[in-house]
């Protein structure tokens, strides 16, 4: 679909289930995500990421690495809906622990945001960053977003943060 200096961003496939799984099952990278995913529950994924590309044009993709083409994450947008009352499109992102600290969330979520900004024009966009998850709100500021309150969604408590497609990355 789309590339960075270091990364291939494109549609997840039913054949990167194996890899998405190992990332899915890890206590630590699931830890404030949600509750780590059976087999089902990963098959389930991406079969709503698939319906998200065929309905919205845009959802996760797979984060792979150019100099190894290894899958190492999933970063994107997708549509959530019930946010303060309201459907938003969110940007999110998980990647394998082997690959943390490298700044590769940061590069993809960049590239997915100003990709899914440009070709379907979205004004808005937020992430959902649980509290205590340094990482991701680390990533959230670099892309430049900002906090705009907090909200409660599936019994937790999050940081919303927002950026509009006005902001340069």
């Amino acid at each position: 679909m789309f590339e960075t200096e270091r990364l291939i961003l494109r549609k997840i496939i039913k054949e990167d289930f194996e890899e998405l799984h190992r990332l899915f099952r890890d206590p630590e990278v699931m830890q404030y995500v949600a509750d780590i995913k059976t087999e089902k529950d990963t098959t389930d994924w991406i079969s709503i990421v698939q319906k998200s590309y065929r309905e919205k044009g845009y959802g996760p993709w797979a984060v792979i690495l150019k100099n190894t083409s290894k899958l190492i994450g999933y970063c994107g947008t997708y549509l959530q809906q019930g946010v303060e009352g309201k459907d938003e499109v969110e940007l999110l992102y998980g990647f394998q622990k082997s690959y943390w600290n490298k700044g590769y969330a940061t590069e993809a979520a960049k590239a997915a945001f100003i990709y899914v900004r440009d070709t379907y024009n979205i004004g808005r966009f937020i992430s959902l960053v649980e509290y205590g998850n340094i990482a991701s709100e680390e990533v959230a500021k670099k892309v430049g977003m900002k906090v705009e309150k907090n909200t409660k969604k599936w019994g937790r408590t999050y940081k919303l943060y927002t950026i509009d497609k006005q902001i340069k990355v």
